[in-house]
């Protein structure tokens, strides 16, 4: 098996720096204010100190390791009583004001639900089942109506936005948490309009990374040989056994 890399590339929303480094900065904060504070004028006072610094320390270490906004698992794989998480992928919006709202976006979801659904994690619930109207509610919590979602069983929502701008196709993915109402994680990926399923690919790794701690092998492909007319023959195909490439080569 070998991974692969498309052509698109990331240029979105990523959560996660920003949030390590506000965290770093109020650690930083803390510590300068218990030593600005302290007023050290004898041993007893010193022990103090140096004990309020320790605490603020790992203090600050347990927000920043522990926080589930970057580091929680949600979804334990190796648990005896395993069950399949309800997941629901809405269909993606024009991001575009003058573009059409269902040029691709049924596929968008059609995808992510398929890839998602190979994995034996999760249990994709059926567009007939959605409460919310793709065509009018947003991308961003707070224009969520996650009670809807939570009403039919959702766990966790998978929402995004395409456009293609001088024939470059922009495309942001969204996973939510639907029982705490916010965004666990958030990526956009600009390529060429035939990257798209590689845009799906990399997110569906993104979604398993954030809720199991795992990557997925959605970026692997698979070599395996066959025969035609008595000769043998190397196949390439991706992980979903879609994309057949013939290897080999009698002239």
């Amino acid at each position: 098996m070998e991974q692969r890399s498309g052509a698109c590339r990331e240029v979105g929303i990523n959560t996660k720096r920003e949030m390590r480094h506000t965290m770093a900065s109020r650690n930083e904060k803390k510590r300068r204010n218990v030593v600005r504070f302290g007023c050290v004028h004898d041993n007893a006072t010193r022990r103090f100190v140096r004990a309020g610094i320790l605490v603020t320390v790992v203090l600050g270490l347990l927000v920043t390791w522990g926080s589930p906004a970057w580091s929680k698992v949600y979804i334990d794989i190796n648990a005896p009583a395993f069950q399949r998480f309800p997941i629901a992928v809405q269909d993606f919006k024009a991001l575009d004001e003058n573009g059409d709202p269902k040029e691709g976006g049924e596929w968008f979801a059609d995808e992510m639900g398929r890839m998602l659904d190979i994995t034996g994690f999760f249990r994709v619930i059926e567009r007939s089942a959605f409460l919310e109207d793709a065509t009018t509610a947003g991308i961003t919590a707070p224009e969520i109506r996650f009670g809807d979602w939570l009403s039919i069983g959702v766990d966790f929502l998978v929402k995004g936005g395409l456009e293609i701008e001088d024939g470059r196709l922009s495309v942001e993915f969204r996973l939510f948490d639907v029982v705490r109402g916010a965004l666990i994680t958030g990526k956009r990926y600009l390529g060429r309009p035939e990257d798209k399923k590689t845009m799906v690919m990399k997110f569906a790794e993104e979604v398993m990374l954030a809720l199991t701690g795992e990557r997925g092998v959605f970026n692997t492909r698979i070599a395996f040989v066959g025969k035609k007319d008595n000769e043998s023959e190397l196949i390439m195909i991706d992980y979903d056994g879609s994309g057949w490439t013939r290897l080999t080569d009698y002239g």
